[in-house]
């Protein structure tokens, strides 16, 4: 396998540049261009010769002040088509939150699939491998994509701070704020019982869904007198963690934090989550919706360093297995 090559394009640039760091002197960042027609069609091209290189192309798909999430993915897949075009030997998109990845399933008649069409456009442009971080469901990912994909997951990252940062390991508790999250926060008890060395049981959040709204009161499993920490793969609005987080408190149980791999922060999610002591995420999406208030109760776990480390192993055709146990 000829050298490496690392983009990051402008959407995720400060990520990016610190992805490079932890690289180290191989892995610079590469130059290239992001311009607009007058029409604002996109032009995205390297700057650089890819010509039998190994290339990875950093972009986290959300939607930002400067970027729709459309407009990052549509410039990610004109890139990666570039690149392939100029005999790029591999093309790897390295994208720490992927969008689209919550509809993964039809919900209802007509419904979309949204996911499987985003399969549909990488491969269209020749992409070969995908590189991301904690998707919606991991089988529904693992199972959409035609050519290999590697998953990592930042429940290491976020239970050593848990652990870290918990004065009282023997009253904590996870809580998996649905049914379908019980096996990811499994996972994640397991880890942090490791660190702590301590037992540490699940229980899991009855959550219903009418329409658009979520109710959830009934708890499985014992949270009284219990420090709590909620899990998720992803905080959107937050109404979840909010019902979750009422539902703790009336089953006499205290909210330790909230945590969870991608912050998005839309809608109401200040509102929801006014009052909670800590808000734990990582940097794969920028928590730029966010007011003061409750910006002084999110800690953020930086995850350039995992990714970094996957690359290098990617490149050298090593495992990365034991980044994710």
């Amino acid at each position: 396998m000829n050298g490496l090559r690392l983009f990051g394009l402008n959407g995720t640039a400060s990520y990016a540049e610190q992805v490079a760091t932890h690289l180290g002197p191989d892995g610079a960042l590469a130059k290239h261009e992001e311009t607009c027609f007058d029409d604002a069609e996109y032009y995205v091209r390297s700057n650089v010769n890819v010509r039998g290189a190994d290339v990875f192309v950093i972009q986290s798909l959300y939607s930002c002040n400067q970027e729709s999430v459309s407009d990052k993915l549509l410039k990610l897949l004109f890139f990666i088509g570039s690149l392939k075009d100029a005999s790029a030997r591999r093309v790897t998109a390295v994208i720490p939150y992927l969008c689209y990845g919550r509809q993964d399933r039809k919900t209802e008649s007509r419904a979309p699939i949204t996911l499987k069409y985003v399969k549909y456009l990488f491969q269209s442009v020749g992409v070969d491998r995908i590189l991301t971080m904690d998707v919606h469901n991991l089988a529904a990912f693992q199972c959409s994509f035609d050519v290999p994909t590697d998953h990592l997951e930042a429940k290491n990252l976020i239970a050593r701070y848990v652990a870290d940062n918990c004065d009282e390991p023997k009253r904590l508790c996870v809580l998996a704020p649905d049914s379908g999250g019980g096996p990811r926060c499994r996972y994640f008890r397991n880890k942090l019982s490791q660190y702590l060395d301590v037992d540490i049981e699940v229980a899991v959040l009855d959550k219903e869904h009418a329409g658009r709204s979520i109710r959830g009161h009934k708890i499985s499993g014992e949270v009284k007198d219990k420090s709590v920490v909620i899990y998720d793969d992803m905080i959107a609005s937050a109404k979840t963690m909010y019902e979750a987080k009422k539902a703790v408190e009336q089953a006499g149980g205290q909210i330790w934090g909230v945590c969870a791999a991608h912050g998005l922060f839309v809608g109401k999610a200040n509102e929801h989550l006014a009052g909670i002591e800590r808000i734990v995420i990582t940097d794969s999406i920028q928590p730029f919706r966010l007011g003061e208030q409750v910006m002084k109760n999110v800690r953020i776990i930086n995850t350039t360093r995992l990714f970094a480390q996957a690359i290098r192993r990617i490149h050298d055709e090593d495992s990365i297995s034991d980044l994710l146990t």
